[in-house]
């Protein structure tokens, strides 16, 4: 079933009225590769508490009261009032309930947040849900840190030619933890987390047997982990100097079967977009 109706949208570069077709059993997917939402981290450990305290759930419907769709996504914070994920998570129209501090579960939360504002890169379509597939969501009041809530490092500015090829990053998200688990995703899993090795654009165009953007920032578990449709939006960091984690990646897309452990995975490559996410939201970014 499908209807016209009159979407407002909002975007780096201001808002504006447009008519739209909704879904009205939509749920947000990987762009490329549409399996069911509950599918998330195969093969992972589990976390401990305050392990990963950038790490936010969404829970994403549309319609009044969130009566339409229901599915889930991963974001990270980055300030107490911002946080980042896919856009394809967050289309138009949507309510977005953000989990923070949650352990074991997602919906144990020590803080909930319930917001419509979303700013979708300027770049980003539905014709090519892959591309830029960055958004940003602003919380309607401060998040209150403690040692399970706290935002993650971005990126320095002399990190934005980096291609970190070569390093151990981590991946966390709610849900799957095995090919043979068919669970309908409610919410109710653990927190679990894979190490994925960062691949040289070569590597990830071999495998992936197509052409990388440069904004692509493509991954392979060590030992056989992989994320699947509902890790969509969840951070992907590597250990900086100093021992903290800093994020280099927003998952996004994969291309093969779901949850094939034999393919790379594509995030987005969170350097490329550095100025962007600094003018939206003022997070501090060392030089």
């Amino acid at each position: 079933m499908r209807r016209r109706k009159r979407a407002r949208r909002e975007d780096s570069g201001g808002s504006e009225d447009s008519e739209e077709d909704e879904d009205k059993d939509w749920e947000p997917r990987s762009p490329l590769r549409p399996p069911p939402v509950r599918s998330l981290v195969v093969g992972g450990a589990e976390a401990s508490p305050g392990q990963f305290p950038y790490q936010a759930g969404l829970l994403v419907t549309r319609g009044e009261r969130g009566s339409e769709g229901v599915a889930r996504c991963g974001a990270a914070l980055l300030t107490d009032r911002w946080l980042i994920t896919a856009a394809h998570c967050c289309r138009k129209g949507t309510n977005i309930r953000v989990f923070l501090g949650s352990y074991p579960t997602m919906q144990d939360a020590q803080q909930q947040f319930d917001t419509s504002v979303v700013l979708m890169h300027p770049k980003y379509t539905r014709d090519n849900p892959g591309h830029h597939d960055l958004a940003l969501i602003k919380l309607p009041k401060p998040v209150r840190f403690n040692s399970k809530v706290r935002p993650v490092r971005l990126p320095a500015w002399r990190h934005r030619g980096d291609d970190f090829a070569g390093k151990v990053a981590t991946l966390s998200g709610w849900g799957k933890t095995s090919d043979a688990d068919q669970r309908p995703s409610k919410g109710t899993a653990v927190l679990h987390f894979a190490k994925e090795r960062v691949l040289t654009s070569e590597q990830a165009e071999s495998i992936l047997e197509r052409k990388m953007a440069p904004y692509f920032l493509c991954v392979r578990g060590l030992q056989g982990e992989v994320s699947c449709n509902g890790d969509s939006g969840g951070p992907l960091t590597v250990e900086a100097d100093d021992g903290r984690p800093m994020l280099i990646g927003v998952v996004s897309h994969r291309y093969g079967q779901q949850c094939d452990r034999s393919r790379a995975h594509v995030c987005t490559r969170v350097t490329s977009f550095l100025p962007w996410i600094a003018s939206v939201t003022r997070a501090a970014i060392e030089h």
